[in-house]
């Protein structure tokens, strides 16, 4: 369709795409958050390392990061992972938390959860372009 001015008009364009208004679908589509991803990458940590023998012996998750002890990550979302873990394995999974570089510096926190130092830790993968390309 065209209109008198010779130009597409707003339905012919929304016929045409097959949305309404393709900006606002743009917009709705959020980006997942830092939050977000870091409580995904934890609980797929978590579910690696977890089956029913280590739970029946009872196991010990070392957590380390370079994140301050005081920074919101440790406080909402680091700390309350570990308590929920506790909480849904009855006591048999505890979480230690090393926050602080307490096992390493930021560029050492691969290197300790690959070599078993800490069970899992939150790493930042441009230190490491050889490891994370």
């Amino acid at each position: 369709m065209v209109s008198q001015g010779g130009s597409a008009s707003a339905h012919s364009r929304q016929v045409a795409t097959g949305c309404k208004n393709n900006k606002e679908e743009i917009h709705a589509m959020q980006k997942p958050t830092a939050t977000s991803v870091f409580k995904y990458v934890i609980v797929c940590t978590f579910l690696v390392f977890i089956s029913q023998a280590a739970l029946a012996a009872g196991i010990d998750l070392k957590f380390s990061h370079s994140f301050s002890p005081m920074h919101t990550m440790q406080k909402k979302v680091f700390e309350p992972w570990g308590k929920k873990i506790n909480e849904l394995t009855n006591g048999q999974v505890t979480v230690t938390m090393f926050p602080g570089g307490a096992l390493g510096k930021p560029g050492d926190q691969y290197v300790l959860a690959e070599s078993g130092i800490a069970t899992s830790s939150i790493c930042c993968t441009t230190i490491h372009p050889d490891v994370f390309r």
